[in-house]
């Protein structure tokens, strides 16, 4: 018996430049899907497991980020337990150059026929004004005033920024593609690139409120989607 199809989605970009909002859409869309977010996770875990968050307190006291062996561990474990849809995402990561080369080399990863990085590319004031006006909404976070954003900042482009430039080289074959994560014409940009990640017969309508249908136009794309299938079963 064939195995299922697994694809593989990490999604990198600055802080509120909406990464989740990326899934949430996704999900919207009707692609059914298993999801990760590595830094909502250490958040909830260091408030409820005090030897944890003393461990990490330990790992970020001689640097900016999280130390890559305990963020490669817990990906590993992820991978294997949380991914088991046909379609996988994993936000925030990679954020260091030794966990791109975890991404690249380790043989969890093998199980995925395909991995295609997201880079929600979002400008960075949109990002800034995002990251302070929503602080009343985000109690689990502390991104709430222009000093701590200014600092994300800086660390995301010392560290984070050269490992996308990284991953846009399509290093072992990863495939990269990019979204401007504004809210301006998203719907749009978003069928964009279900077309571009060939997800557009992941669609299952059922699963899709009619005002998301209309939103992304999605009878559209699943049109296209039948007649792609009959044209194959021509050939």
């Amino acid at each position: 018996m064939q195995e299922e199809r697994q694809r593989l989605f990490p999604i990198v970009g600055l802080t509120a430049a909406g990464k989740n909002a990326f899934i949430t859409a996704m999900t919207d869309c009707g692609i059914d899907n298993s999801d990760f977010d590595c830094g909502d996770y250490m958040r909830a875990r260091r408030k409820t497991d005090k030897a944890f968050d003393d461990l990490v307190k330990k790992e970020m006291s001689s640097g900016d980020l999280c130390g890559s062996g305990l963020i490669n561990s817990i990906i590993e474990q992820k991978v294997k337990s949380v991914f088991t849809s046909r379609i996988n995402f994993l936000s925030g990561f990679c954020r260091k150059s030794d966990q791109t080369d975890f991404l690249l080399q380790n043989e969890c990863f093998d199980k995925f026929s395909d991995v295609t990085v997201i880079f929600i590319d979002t400008p960075v004031e949109v990002c800034r004004e995002r990251s302070v006006s929503d602080a009343a909404d985000r109690s689990d976070r502390e991104d709430g005033s222009l000093e701590v954003f200014e600092h994300r900042l800086e660390v995301y482009r010392k560290h984070i920024e050269p490992e996308i430039i990284r991953l846009s080289k399509h290093p072992n074959g990863i495939g990269f593609i990019r979204i401007d994560g504004s809210t301006e014409n998203y719907p749009y940009k978003l069928r964009k690139l279900i077309k571009s990640l060939q997800l557009i017969r992941e669609i299952n309508l059922d699963n899709v409120t009619p005002e998301n249908i209309d939103k992304y136009d999605l009878r559209n794309l699943v049109e296209t989607r039948e007649r792609q299938i009959q044209e194959e079963h021509l050939v």
